[in-house]
């Protein structure tokens, strides 16, 4: 920026550059490569004025008038000066001698270079909206959504950090709302005053499990607005240690942090769980809530169709302790050889039994009680039990599920 006065300046004419803090930021640092020339001219009552500061009361961080000595030498180098919450900063050169002319024979100057203006800003993002889209324990990857509106620079970038390290950062938006510098250690400098959005709606961020080393993770999600100030808008445990509820033996995998009475990470619970072991078997007692299945326990049954088997069993650690709360994924294999999610969401109980009642309209099969330590996360331990259905004393299979039978190769001459 220059500013260039006179010669034979007519009084009271000036000119300035002036600076005004966005609503909700104020002015706190001044930094500028700033020079004059022309002050070390006479004549020494040539009445014209310099100044550099806040506007209003607050002093100024540098000024002179030339009038009865003043400014007798010219003005070089760097400035760095701090203000109390200034609202506007003004570079100014003017003729201080009322309505007559200033009478200096020779060109008057002020040029600033880089002039960085620090702005302090104590508002956080707020979050406005937010929603899990998918928890990611069957897909593998977990979604969150929502929506921000900030006050002062605007919302700069989206981070996830896993276990307090940063995994992903995603810029709001380009243009303005990106470092001016990005070659030195400020994030956050900025060639406009609000360089950035002051909303943005319905932003989804994705962390897959697949690109986290094996293991339960803090996942932390959060908006940081252009002063770096954040709000967080998720945190989670991501893939989930699988106890959801907090009961004897179990934990608190699906909130915000660990899982049961361990680290804040669910190590605690996962060096316990993965070892965790299932157990089935159909219940035939006639007895009423035979939750252990002690009379009539098997690991393979014959039942007529149109009836409906119980299958009971737990999820224990290597301690022989139930497991509360965990949940467990059920396959049927059929004879085509296809493997089936039939169901997943079964849940333990109290001393970690569990109940899975199959349907009346299957055919013979294998039934599969799936446990995953991680949810995602591989099978860490599994049962199966074979159903055997009988139609008219012939076992009997449905036309969807039979094997085809290999066609015969054929040969020419």
């Amino acid at each position: 920026m220059r500013l260039v006065l006179g010669p034979g300046l007519t009084g009271s004419a000036g000119a300035s550059w002036t600076f005004s803090a966005p609503p909700g930021t104020s002015v706190v640092r001044v930094r500028a490569n700033r020079g004059t020339s022309g002050f070390d001219q006479p004549p020494e009552n040539a009445y014209w004025a310099y100044s550099f500061g806040p506007v209003g009361g607050a002093r100024s961080f540098e000024a002179c008038d030339k009038k009865d000595g003043g400014c007798p030498n010219n003005i070089s180098g760097a400035l760095d000066a701090t203000v109390a919450d200034a609202s506007q900063v003004r570079l100014s050169l003017h003729c201080a001698n009322g309505p007559d002319a200033c009478l200096n024979t020779e060109p008057i100057q002020v040029a600033a270079t880089r002039v960085a203006v620090g702005l302090k800003d104590e508002s956080k993002p707020q979050i406005v909206a937010q929603r899990i889209v998918d928890n990611g324990d069957r897909s593998g990857v977990f979604r969150t959504r929502f929506s921000a509106t900030d006050q002062g620079g605007g919302l700069y970038r989206v981070r996830t950090l896993v276990d307090g390290q940063p995994h992903t950062v995603e810029p709001v938006t380009g243009g303005t709302c990106t470092d001016a510098q990005p070659g030195n250690a400020d994030e956050y400098e900025f060639l406009s005053p609000q360089p950035c959005p002051l909303g943005m709606a319905d932003r989804e961020v994705a962390v897959n499990a697949a690109a986290l080393p094996p293991g339960p993770h803090t996942v932390l999600t959060e908006v940081e607005d252009a002063a770096g100030n954040t709000q967080t808008v998720n945190a989670t445990q991501f893939p989930r240690v699988n106890v959801n509820d907090g009961g004897p033996g179990g934990g608190s995998g699906s909130g915000g942090s660990g899982g049961g009475g361990g680290n804040d990470d669910g190590s605690s619970d996962y060096d316990r769980l993965k070892h965790a072991k299932v157990k089935s078997w159909f219940d035939t007692s006639k007895r009423r809530n035979d939750r252990k299945g002690t009379r009539k326990a098997k690991t393979r049954l014959t039942i007529n169709r149109g009836k409906r088997a119980l299958v009971r069993g737990t999820i224990r650690d290597r301690k022989g302790k139930g497991i509360v709360g965990a949940t467990l994924d059920v396959y049927h294999l059929t004879r085509d050889g296809k493997r089936r999610l039939v169901k997943t969401g079964v849940k333990t109980r109290k001393k970690g039994y569990f109940t899975y009642i199959v349907s009346s309209n299957v055919d013979t099969r294998r039934l599969q009680m799936a446990y995953r330590a991680l949810r995602p996360g591989k099978i860490t331990s599994r049962k199966t039990l074979r159903l055997t259905v009988k139609r008219k004393g012939k076992t009997y299979y449905m036309p969807e599920n039979r094997q085809k039978p290999k066609k015969k190769a054929t040969a020419t001459r």
